[in-house]
This record gives structure tokens, sequence and C-alpha cells, in this order.
């Protein structure tokens, strides 16, 4: 079912697998809690790691490097330019961080600016950053970067505040502590107090540009739609939980009010996806019932998260195609002593970004690319027209293999061509019925009783064509 999804998206060109990777800026300036070194430090260029998955998809992953010698990084978040932020990490600084193709990582903020320990967690369109850290040696201050200054939001309570939203007007959205209770809070575009949004218990973890906020609320995955307004309770859903789980939360929602996030039990972790009109539904794990978490969705509802392969296994990163799970983690051929990895963030040209953990300790912020890079791809089904053009080319490929005989192969072509032009006059009963017929010839020749030399399609060379030809019947029917 996997290479049956993938087949939909790949040869459209799924995302951007092949960029021309750019060195980093040598003249990244860093600061920490007290100075670390000369003002002017290099950056340590990545690397770029490709390989192909069992589900044959080309996963390319470059690690965005350092910002001294062989520093950490982890990442958080991405948005539509491409632009990743994140935390460096080293033995006397942590610093919020911004990485770009042309640009390389650099530092958020300036030296003297009195923010130290740093981390970003998100980026809007505009380029604005929201984070927290150390601000004149008070603990649990946000900010919002926008490119020149620092502005300090402060919680307005006994906690730290946790902006983790750069929402698209640049309020920040996020949440603090007061009293001991989380609660969700908003600093507007133009003040640095935090004021609360819905009530205590709730947070705020993701939102999409037309007022939909998700997080957590009573301790179930939430959702408030209509922001700022959020009046009434149909505008706010909790949604259903899994089977054999009791809380959640949820993490990501796109532009369609699609909503990802994660429950669980004492013992697992579950991931979900849910959209208008249909339950919370489950995504399968790499792994069959092994944990699994959903933490961004874009609007090709292309999802990523982690999923853990083996029941005493680490998490690998993964992105879920057309809701079927892709491993992002490299094999040990291709990236030697990892440990584990998650995706945390995705955006809508298909750039996906998170860490990896190697079993010394060592992290580092990543980026993964999937496909030929020639389009963004998508899961819309495709159309009977596409699927029997795709079953042309996989009944040539199979006659150029040998697998079929020139005459099987022309006897099955001319069935798909006469389906066509029945779909071409709106004859839709007619196409069925010749694709119907074609489903029959594929069995007969791939039934082990009829294998002779000329006739040696197997099983599993068939099943393709199959599943195409099906599919092709399934649209017309409009299932």
């Amino acid at each position: 079912m996997v290479l049956v999804l993938l087949r939909r998206v790949l040869p459209a060109g799924l995302l951007l697998a092949s960029l021309t990777w750019l060195a980093c800026s040598p003249d990244s300036d860093i600061a920490g809690p007290t100075s670390v070194g000369e003002p002017n430090l290099a950056v340590t260029a990545g690397e770029t790691h490709s390989w192909t998955t069992e589900s044959g998809v080309t996963v390319t992953m470059r690690t965005l490097g350092a910002l001294v010698g062989d520093g950490k990084s982890l990442a958080f978040g991405i948005n539509d330019n491409d632009v990743v932020v994140g935390q460096a990490e080293g033995p006397d600084y942590s610093v919020a961080f911004q990485w770009t193709l042309a640009g390389g990582m650099t530092r958020i903020g300036v030296d003297g600016d009195g923010w130290t320990f740093t981390v970003a967690d998100d980026i809007n369109k505009n380029g604005v950053i929201v984070g927290s850290g150390l601000y004149l040696k008070e603990f649990g201050v946000g900010f919002r970067w926008d490119g020149e200054s620092m502005q300090p939001l402060y919680s307005g309570a006994d906690g730290p505040a946790d902006p983790e939203v750069a929402y698209y007007d640049n309020t920040a959205l996020g949440n603090r502590r007061n009293r001991g209770v989380l609660e969700a809070v908003v600093w507007e575009s133009n003040s640095s107090e935090a004021d609360p949004v819905f009530g205590s218990g709730e947070r705020i973890h993701d939102a999409n540009d037309n007022g939909d906020l998700v997080g957590v609320a009573d301790h179930r995955a939430f959702m408030w739609m209509n922001y700022p307004s959020h009046l009434g309770e149909e505008t706010q859903i909790a949604f259903d939980q899994l089977s054999n789980t009791l809380q959640g939360s949820a993490e990501g929602v796109n532009s369609h009010t699609q909503v990802v996030g994660y429950m669980w039990s004492p013992s697992d972790n579950r991931a979900f996806i849910w959209e208008k009109g249909t339950p919370t539904t489950g995504l399968p794990g790499l792994g069959g019932d092994h944990p699994t978490k959903a933490l961004d969705i874009n609007d090709h509802e292309l999802i990523v998260g982690e999923s853990v392969p083996t029941p005493d296994g680490k998490a690998h990163a993964v992105v879920w195609i057309c809701r079927e799970p892709v491993d992002l983690h490299p094999p040990e051929e291709v990236y030697a002593n990892l440990k584990s990895s998650t995706a945390n963030a995705i955006n809508n040209n298909g750039l996906m970004t998170g860490i990896i953990y190697t079993w010394d300790r060592h992290s580092s912020a990543v980026v993964w690319t999937l496909g030929d890079g020639s389009g963004a791809g998508s899961c819309e089904p495709p159309t009977p027209e596409q699927q029997l053009d795709e079953l042309k080319g996989e009944i040539s490929n199979l006659a150029d293999s040998g697998a079929l005989s020139d005459d099987e192969a022309n006897s099955m072509t001319k069935k798909v061509d006469n389906a066509l032009k029945k779909i071409g006059q709106g004859k839709t009963g007619s196409a069925i019925n010749k694709l119907s017929a074609l489903i029959n010839q594929i069995n007969e020749f791939a039934s082990s009783g009829n294998l002779t030399p000329d006739r040696n399609l197997t099983p599993d060379q068939a099943e393709p064509l199959l599943e195409l030809a099906q599919g092709a019947i399934d649209g017309l029917r409009g299932g």
C-alpha cells in the first residue's frame, strides 16, 4: 500500500530533493553568557547525505552545522521562505539561530543586547521570530525578533513566558505558568505584556492564518476557531480520543484546518489527524503499534513527526505521505553512530526540519527533502486518466523486461486505450467494462498455472497493474 500511495505523488515530483547547497557564511557573530572567542567566528559547514528508503523514496538530509567548532544545534521551526530557526549550543553559549540556504547559520540577536541562553521556536512568513531566554539575568522571558532587535515578552505572572507561535500579523501566541498552572496567552504586536486568551489549563502549540489555534485544553487535544473572537461552543472543538488513550495534544494545523498531534496512555503515544466531518484518525507507525507522534502538517497534507520502529528502539524522524509513514532516519551505512531523530516542522515547499542525536550525545539540526525536486506534490487522489496513463507505462516496462510478450502487452494496452476513449466520450460504464476485462486478463497472465516460457508475469509484477486498473474503476464510480 505504501508503494501505491507514493506512486500517486512521486511521479509528479514530490518536494525539493536536489538543492545546490551553498557554503555557510563565515562572518557570524556569536555570544553567550560570556564571550566565546574572537568577535567573528567561522560557521561550521554541514554535510549532505542521500539514500533510498524501503518504500522507494529518495531522501536527502543536510546537517545545518554549528556556530562554533563542533557545537550542537537543534531545529524547531521553518517558514515558507525556507528559513529554519532553533538553538545552537557549545561549552560556553546557548543561543537562538536562524539558517538559510544562502547565508548558513547565524545568531539571532547581537552582542551586548542583554540576552543569553536563548532558543527560537517559530518564524512567520514576515521573518518575525519568537522564542525565549534569559534577559538581563531574568529567567523565562520571551522574545520577538524582527530582524533588528529583540523585544522582550513578559509573562505578567510568577512563572516563565513561552511564546510558541509567530502569528501572521506578528502577534506572538504561547503559554505561561501562573501560580503553577499553565495558561494560553497572547502578546499583541505592539505589546510586551501577556494577556490570557482562554483560561487556566489551556496551551497553544500552533495556528494557521485563518484564526484556527490548536493545543491542549482539559488534558485533551483541542482547537479554538475564529481567533480572536473564538466565541461559542461551535468554535471550540475537543478531539475525540483514539481508543485506549487518555489524554492528547494538538501540535499542528494547516490552512485547510487539518489538525495533527498525538494522544497517549501511560505506556504509549499515538499520532492522529483530524479534519472537518471526520472522526479523529490514528496514523500508522513504522513499527505497527509502537509509539508515534505527529508534530506538524503542511497544506499538501504532508505530516512530520517521529515513530519508533521496534519495541525497544529509539525514535525515528518520519514523514507521512498520504497518511503512510516514510522513514527519514538515515541507515547505518549512510550516517553511523546515530541514536534517534525527530522531524519538528515542515513548510509548504516540502522542506522538513528537525534534529538527529548520536550515541555520544551530540545533536545536529537538519533539513530533509524528498523525491526528484520537480514539484511540491500532494495527496489528492489521481484521476482515472492519470492512473491509466501510468498503467500504460507499467505495461511497457514489463514488456521491455520480458515479463510480458509483445502480443500480451499490445493486447493490454489496447484495452487501456479503449477505456480512455470511452472516458473521453463520457461513456463511464463502457470504460469500466473494458477495465474489468483487463483485470481478468492480468490475473490470467499472472496465474501460476498458466506460466509458460512466453508468459512469465509474476503475481508481484501484476500487483501494481491491478491496483492502477482498480483505482481507475473506483474513480469512475466516484469512490
